[in-house]
C-alpha cells in the first residue's frame, strides 16, 4: 500500500475538519479513505463512486463499484466520510444526496470480470477480491486520473485499472490492461451492472456496446449504465441466478493481445435532476461515445462517406473473408474463403456499385466492374436457373447501356433465351417433394437477383419476351409469399407458420429489403407504356407505407420486421440500407411524397452512416442467412456494402437537388466555383476578362476533370463550369492557367503531373468562356508540370514557362498569343544540387520586357534549399540592379548559384517521408510593385509544427528580407514542409494575404483549421508590428492557397475551402471576396 498517500489522505481529511465551514472550489475528488476500510472513493459535479479496499479482503464486497447518490455540484466525499465518523449517516439523505445502494459480491454500478464460458450459465463471472494497490496519476479542479490494482489468484492475473473521471460526465472511464506471471495476456471479460437479483430493467442500445438499468430506490429511480467503444465486438447476456447479486446486464468481450480493454461506468439519480427518465438515460448512454451525432447531412458529407465505403471495399476485395460476419454458431458449411466474383453475395455489391459508379465521377469503380465482367467472360454464374446466379447480369447490362460492347450482353441473352426454351413449371413450395423453389424464385431474395436483369435485357433487345416471363414468373413469387394482412413478404413458404416471441409473423428485413430494392432498380427499366407496370408501382407504394410505420426509433428495421427492439436489441444494416435506397429513390422520382417519407428516409441514413467505422467498413451486417438472426460491429458482407452504395447514391442526388441557389451578398465571402483545387505552382490560375473571373482547377471529390469556372463578378453569380479534359490524374498539379488574347477570347494551357510530354490547349469563345474550341497540343521533348503564362509586349512572344527538360524550369513561346506553339524548348534554369533534384520556379511578369524568377535549388524534403531571385529579359539574365549575369543561349541555363540569394537555406539531406529538412523554404508568390521592384515571398520550414512566412522586397538599393508571420504546422503528413501559402497582391505587393492555423502574429493555435488573413506589409515591417484581419471564422474547414485576382474594376481575394487530405485527396470549393 503506498504509505505516503495513506498519510497525505488522513491529513487532507483532518484539514478538510478544521475548515468544514468553507464551500470546495473543485469539481472533482479521488482519494484513498483508510479511515473507512481501505475505501477509494472519486467523484465529480455530477455523479460519486467508491471502490473496496485490502481492509475488506475478508467481507462479501470484493470488486464491485458502490454510487453514491447525489444532487449538489459540489464535492461530498470528504464531508460525508467525516459525517460517519460524527455519527452522520450517509446512508440517509441530509439534503445532499446518500447511498442506499447495494453492491455486496456483485459488479455493482460497473466493474469488469473474467468471463469462463464453460461455467454454470447461471454464473459465469470470475471476480478479483477487492483492490491491493492503488495511485493517484493526476487531479486537477476539473479531472482526476488514478490506477487501482486487483489481483485474480487462482489464475495467477493481475489487472491494472487506470481510471479518468472529468468535470460533466456521468461516466468515468476505465483503461484495464491483464497481465500472467507479468506477460500481457488476450482474455474474455464481461463488463457488466448489477441487476440487483432482477429487480432493475435492463436495456442494450442497438449497437450492442451500452447497457443501461433502471430502478427504484426509496422511491426515486437510480440508471446505471456500462459502455464500451463504438465497434467493439460484444455480446449482450441477460445474466438471471439464483443467488443474491449475482445477477447482471453483461457485455462480453475479448481483451487485445496486449491484455488491454477499455470500458465506462456511470450512473444517474433522478434526483439531481439532470436524467430523470429511463429513456433519457438510454439516449445518454448510447450517445456519449457516439461520433459525429450533431453533424449536418449534406450531399458532399453523402458522396464522400459513400466513396469511403466504396474505397474500402474495392481495397479489401480480395480478402474480404477476413472481414466477413458469420453467426455465433456458423453451420458446417460456411466459412472464411473468397466468394466466386459471381456469386450473388457480390451481384449485390455490383447492383450498388453500379448505382455508385454513375455519379462518383470517377472511372476507378467501371473500370471495378469491368475488371470482373472481363475476367469472367460476362458469363452468368453456374446455376442455369438459380436467380442467385444471375444476379451479375445486373451489373453486365447497365455497363453495356454505356459501351455498347455485345460481350457484355450475349452471353446473358443466351442463358435468358435458354431458359425461355426449356421453363421450369413446377410447384414454389419451398418444402415440397421434387420441389422447384430453387428453379424458379420461390424465396423472396430472388426477387432482387433475377427481376432486374430481365427487366433490363428487355430495354435493350426492345423485346418484350423477357418481360412476359419476368412478370409471369415475380408474379407467381407474389401471389405465394405476399401477406395481405402484413402488407409484407414471407422469406419463403416454410415461414408460413413461424412466429416472433411477441406472436407477430415473422417478415425477414433483409429478405424484404431484397424486395424493396430490386422494386427501385426495376422499375425505372419497365416500359412507361407497359400494362403491367402499374402493379410494380403499386406493390412498392404499399411497401414502402407499411415499411415507415414498423421503423425503428434508432431508424434501422428489426430484423424480424415486427418482432421489436425486444426480440432484437441489436440493429441490422443490410435490410435498412435496402430500405433508405427504396425509400430515397421514390422520393427522387415522384413516386413518394417527401414530406412524408423524408424523415424515415434520413432517420434511415443517419444510422447506417453511423454505422461506417473511420477506415470505411459498413458494420452491423447480418452474416449470410434466410432468417433474423446475428450483427457484428466488426463485421461485414458485401451485400450491405452494396445496399449502402445504392442508397448513397441516392441520397447524395436528393440532397443535391434540394440544394437553394445561392444569393451572394455584397463584400461577404463566396463560392466562386465548387468542386476546386489547385497547387501553387501555376499562373495564372485565374484571371478577369469582360467582368468574368475565370478560374482554372482540377475537381477533387476523387473526380479529377481538368475544369473552367466562370463567376460573373458584375451579377455576383456562377455562371457555370465547363470540362477542359475529365478525369485528369485526380491531381491538383494539373490546374489550367490561362492569358487574356487581344480578341477577348481566352487561351487555356493544362498538362498532367510530370507523366506526359505534352501540354493541352484551347481557345475559348470571346464571349462564352464555357465554349472552348478543339484541343491542341504542344508536344515537348520531356515530360512535363507546372505551366505559367506570360506576355512580353515589347518582343511580341508569349511564354508557357514549365518544368520539362532534365525536370527544370523550361520555356515554349508563341508569337499568335497562343494559337500555335514553337517547336523549340527552351533550357531555363539548370539544377546543381547533387542526385534527383529540381528547382522549384515561381514567376511575375510586367507585362512589357522582363519576367521575374523567384527559385529553389530542390525540393525542401530531400535538401536544405535557398531561395534564389533573377530577371530574364531579351534572351539575358540579370541581377534586380540590372547588372548582366549572362546570356542564355550563349551560356547556357541559368544556375542558381549565378543569381542573389535571397534566403540560405541549411544544406541538409533528406530525413524521411514524413520531415522536410530543417531550415529549407518553399518560393510562393512574386510580384512587381508600381515601380517595377519585384517581392517575394516564401514558406520557411523550421520542423512540422513550426513554419514561418517570410518576404524579400527590393527597394531599389537593396533587398529587405523579414519575418512576417506564422504559418503554423504542416498541412498533411506526407509534405512536411507545406502550409496554407502566402501570396502577394500583383497590384499592390503591400497587400498580403495568407492562409495560417495559429495567430500569425503571437503563433497562438486557433483551435481551428487553417483561416485567411490580410494586411498590409510595409519594407521595414515585422511579425510584431503587423495588424492582420482575420478574413475567416470558419471552425469546420480548412482556407487554403489564397491568390489575388486583378482588373481595371475588380479586385478578388481568392482562396480553396473545404477539406485538404493531399494533392489527390481533398474537398475543396473555390471561394472569396470580391472587394469594390
Amino acid at each position: 500500500m503506498n504509505t505516503l498517500l495513506k498519510i497525505a489522505s488522513i491529513s487532507s481529511l483532518v484539514l478538510l475538519s478544521s475548515c468544514s465551514s468553507i464551500m470546495p472550489q473543485k469539481s472533482v475528488e479521488a482519494r484513498f479513505v483508510p479511515e473507512r476500510m481501505d475505501d477509494f472513493a472519486f467523484e465529480n459535479d455530477k455523479v460519486a463512486f467508491r471502490v473496496y479496499g485490502p481492509a475488506l479482503k475478508d467481507s462479501v464486497e470484493n470488486s464491485g463499484t458502490d454510487c453514491w447518490l447525489k444532487r449538489v455540484d459540489y464535492p461530498i466525499i470528504n464531508k460525508w466520510y467525516e459525517g460517519e465518523r460524527e455519527g452522520i449517516s450517509y446512508h440517509a439523505d441530509h439534503g445532499e444526496g446518500y447511498d442506499p445502494y447495494h453492491v455486496g459480491n456483485s459488479l455493482g454500478c460497473g466493474s469488469m470480470a473474467l468471463w469462463d464460458e464453460n461455467a454454470d450459465k447461471s454464473d459465469r463471472l470470475i471476480q478479483p477480491n477487492v483492490y491491493t494497490d492503488y495511485s493517484i496519476i493526476e487531479k486537477t479542479a476539473d479531472k482526476v486520473v488514478f490506477e487501482l490494482t486487483y489481483q485474480y489468484t487462482d489464475q495467477d492475473i493481475t489487472e491494472k485499472k487506470r481510471y479518468t473521471l472529468e468535470k460533466g460526465s456521468q461516466f468515468y472511464k476505465v483503461q484495464s490492461q491483464f497481465t500472467h506471471n507479468g506477460k500481457p495476456i488476450q482474455l474474455k471479460v464481461a463488463v457488466g451492472v448489477t441487476t440487483h437479483d432482477g429487480k432493475a430493467q435492463t436495456h442494450v442500445n442497438s449497437e450492442g456496446d451500452a447497457i443501461t438499468t433502471w430502478e427504484t430506490i426509496d422511491g426515486s429511480q437510480v440508471g446505471t449504465s456500462v459502455l464500451l467503444p463504438k465497434f467493439t465486438h460484444t455480446h449482450y447476456i441477460l445474466q438471471q441466478s439464483d443467488k443474491k447479486d449475482r445477477s447482471h446486464a453483461l457485455l462480453v468481450a475479448q481483451t487485445n493481445k496486449a491484455g488491454e480493454i477499455t470500458y465506462y461506468g456511470g450512473f444517474a439519480w433522478s434526483k439531481a435532476g439532470d436524467i430523470t427518465t429511463f429513456k433519457q438515460w438510454q439516449d445518454y448512454a448510447s450517445n456519449y461515445l457516439a461520433k459525429d451525432k450533431n453533424t449536418q447531412v449534406t450531399a458532399e458529407s453523402v458522396k464522400s462517406l459513400t466513396k469511403k465505403v466504396a474505397d474500402w471495399q474495392i481495397a479489401n476485395f480480395a480478402e474480404e473473408g477476413k472481414y466477413r460476419a458469420l453467426p455465433r454458431k456458423p453451420p458446417q458449411w460456411m466459412n472464411r474463403e473468397q466468394y466466386h466474383d459471381l456469386e450473388w453475395h457480390h451481384g449485390a455489391l455490383y447492383a450498388g456499385m453500379n448505382e455508385w459508379r454513375k455519379i462518383a465521377d470517377d472511372d476507378k469503380y467501371t473500370n471495378f466492374l469491368m475488371e470482373i465482367g472481363e475476367r469472367n467472360d460476362w458469363a452468368l454464374h453456374q446455376r442455369p436457373y438459380h436467380a442467385d446466379d444471375h444476379t451479375v447480369g445486373q451489373f453486365y447490362l447497365s455497363l453495356y447501356e454505356d459501351f455498347h460492347q455485345p460481350k457484355m450482353l450475349e452471353p446473358t441473352r443466351k442463358q435468358f433465351d435458354w431458359i425461355l426454351a426449356h421453363p421450369k413449371t413446377g410447384t414454389l413450395d419451398w418444402l415440397a417433394e421434387n420441389t422447384h423453389a430453387h428453379d424458379r424464385w420461390g424465396w423472396c431474395d430472388a426477387l432482387f437477383m433475377a427481376p432486374p436483369v430481365w427487366a433490363r435485357l428487355a430495354k435493350i433487345t426492345g423485346e418484350e419476351k423477357y418481360l412476359d416471363f419476368m412478370h409471369q414468373e415475380y408474379k407467381a413469387t407474389y401471389d405465394l409469399l405476399w401477406s395481405k394482412k402484413g402488407q409484407l413478404f414471407w422469406r419463403d413458404s416454410s415461414f408460413f407458420d413461424k412466429h416472433e416471441k411477441n406472436g407477430e409473423d415473422v417478415f425477414w428485413a433483409r429478405g424484404n429489403g431484397w424486395v424493396f430494392g430490386g422494386l427501385a432498380l426495376m422499375i425505372p427499366d419497365l416500359p412507361v407504356t407497359w400494362e403491367k407496370r402499374d402493379f410494380y408501382i403499386n406493390l412498392y407504394k404499399k411497401m414502402a407505407a407499411r415499411l415507415i410505420e414498423i421503423q425503428r426509433d434508432d431508424g434501422t428495421w428489426s430484423m424480424g420486421l415486427l418482432g421489436g427492439t425486444q426480440g432484437y436489441p441489436i440493429k441490422e444494416t443490410s435490410g435498412t440500407s435496402f430500405y433508405a435506397f427504396g425509400l430515397v429513390w421514390g422520393i427522387n422520382n415522384g413516386y413518394l411524397d417527401k414530406e412524408t417519407y423524408r424523415p424515415a428516409l434520413m432517420k434511415a441514413w443517419r444510422a447506417i452512416s453511423g454505422s461506417v467505422t473511420d477506415d470505411g467498413m459498413l458494420a452491423f451486417v447480418q452474416p449470410v442467412g434466410a432468417a433474423p438472426g446475428d450483427s457484428f460491429p466488426d463485421y461485414t458482407e458485401v451485400y450491405g456494402v452494396g445496399a449502402f452504395l445504392a442508397a448513397g447514391s441516392e441520397v447524395y442526388k436528393l440532397l443535391e437537388d434540394e440544394k437553394p441557389k445561392k444569393h451572394v451578398a455584397h463584400n461577404t465571402i463566396q463560392t466562386l466555383m465548387h468542386n476546386a483545387g489547385w497547387c501553387w505552382f501555376q499562373d495564372p490560375r485565374a484571371i478577369i476578362q469582360n467582368g468574368k473571373l475565370i478560374i482554372g482547377s482540377v475537381a477533387g471529390n476523387g473526380v479529377g476533370d481538368a475544369a473552367v469556372g466562370v463567376y460573373d463578378l458584375d451579377k455576383k453569380q456562377l455562371l457555370g463550369r465547363t470540362t477542359l479534359k475529365t478525369k485528369f490524374d485526380h491531381d491538383d498539379h494539373n490546374s489550367p492557367v490561362f492569358y487574356a488574347r487581344p480578341d477577348g477570347s481566352v487561351l487555356s494551357v493544362y498538362a498532367r503531373h510530370n507523366s506526359e510530354k505534352v501540354h493541352y490547349y484551347r481557345i475559348s469563345k470571346s464571349d462564352n468562356f464555357l465554349n472552348w474550341g478543339e484541343e491542341k497540343t504542344i508536344q515537348s521533348p520531356a515530360n512535363v508540370t507546372y505551366m505559367n503564362l506570360y506576355d512580353l509586349s515589347d518582343e511580341g512572344t508569349l511564354y508557357n514557362l514549365y518544368r520539362g527538360i532534365d525536370w527544370n524550369p523550361t520555356y515554349v513561346t508563341s508569337k499568335d498569343d497562343g494559337a500555335t506553339w514553337s517547336d523549340e524548348h527552351v533550357h531555363l534554369i539548370q539544377n546543381e544540387v547533387p542526385g534527383v533534384q529540381r528547382p522549384y520556379a515561381r514567376y511575375a511578369g510586367n507585362g512589357k520586357d522582363t519576367i521575374g524568377l523567384s527559385f529553389t535549388d530542390a525540393h525542401p524534403r530531400d535538401f536544405g534549399n535557398s531561395i534564389y531571385y533573377s530577371e530574364f529579359r531579351k534572351g539575358n539574365f540579370y541581377n534586380v540592379d540590372g547588372t548582366l549575369i549572362k546570356n542564355l543561349k550563349k551560356d547556357g541555363p541559368l544556375k542558381p548559384s549565378e543569381a542573389e540569394k535571397l534566403f540560405q537555406g541549411g544544406g541538409g539531406n533528406f530525413r524521411g517521408v514524413d520531415l522536410s529538412v530543417e531550415k529549407s523554404a518553399w518560393t510562393s508568390s512574386v510580384a512587381f510593385d508600381d515601380k517595377g521592384y519585384p517581392h517575394v515571398a516564401y514558406t520557411y520550414y523550421l520542423n512540422n509544427l513550426d513554419q514561418r512566412y517570410r518576404i524579400a522586397s527590393w527597394d531599389g538599393k537593396k533587398w529587405h528580407d523579414r519575418e512576417v508571420a506564422f504559418a503554423g504546422s504542416r498541412l498533411y503528413d506526407r509534405e512536411a514542409s507545406y502550409t496554407g501559402l502566402i501570396t502577394v497582391d500583383p497590384s499592390d505587393p503591400t497587400h498580403v494575404v495568407i492562409s495560417s492555423n495559429v495567430n500569425p502574429t503571437t503563433s497562438e493555435s486557433l483551435a481551428m483549421p487553417h483561416q485567411i488573413f490580410s494586411a498590409h506589409i510595409g519594407l521595414d515591417d515585422d511579425t510584431k508590428s503587423i495588424q492582420w484581419e482575420q478574413l475567416t471564422h470558419d471552425k469546420n474547414n480548412e482556407n487554403l492557397r489564397p491568390m489575388i485576382v486583378n482588373s481595371d474594376k475588380h479586385k478578388v481575394i481568392m482562396w480553396l475551402q473545404g477539406q485538404y487530405n493531399s494533392w489527390t485527396d481533398y474537398y475543396l470549393d473555390a471561394v472569396g471576396i470580391v472587394v469594390e
